[in-house]
């Protein structure tokens, strides 16, 4: 795994950039849902992945990390990710429907170490339609059914009111 930073601007630099209708919808607990478009993402830094994809073959992602992203929402991340916060979690949610989870602080590098990132581009091309405009790249995860296509919405959820008290 080869993870590289650099700002969005480098994108003129031979990678096309996200496709205009890049846009992914967060949504926090019951708060107002925010749709985060080109204009939020290129202030992110851009996160370079290099691995192998389903069949094997060495590919190299870009977008950026879904911490970052995640840092543009309400949703506690770092430091304040502690005591109740920690029994959060995330649903990503692809264009037909798919979905997955992950626990809150598996999404945050300083827990996990995992670099989660929002793609739009593979070597150095924008995603193809049936990948894209955005996917979900998971380095960490051996299987790949993580690794979302068509990524469109993420829910970020509590637990706690799922969890039953006995009497």
């Amino acid at each position: 795994l080869v993870v590289g930073v650099t700002s969005f601007p480098s994108l003129l630099l031979g990678i096309d950039p996200p496709q205009a209708n890049s846009a992914i919808v967060v949504q926090y607990l019951q708060d107002q849902p925010q749709t985060l478009g080109l204009e939020e993402l290129r202030k992110l830094p851009l996160r370079t992945v290099k691995v192998k994809d389903r069949d094997g073959q060495e590919a190299t992602y870009d977008g950026v990390y879904l911490h970052d992203l995640l840092e543009l929402t309400p949703a506690p991340i770092g430091e304040s990710l502690r005591g109740a916060a920690m029994g959060l979690f995330l649903v990503a949610e692809a264009q037909d429907g798919y979905r997955v989870l992950f626990s809150l602080p598996e999404t945050d590098p300083e827990f996990s170490g995992n670099a989660i990132v929002v793609a739009f581009a593979k070597n150095d091309k924008p995603l193809e339609e049936k990948e894209g405009p955005l996917r979900l790249i998971v380095p960490a995860d051996k299987r790949h059914a993580r690794w979302i296509r068509m990524l469109v919405k993420i829910h970020i959820l509590d637990s706690a009111p799922m969890i039953r008290k006995k009497n």
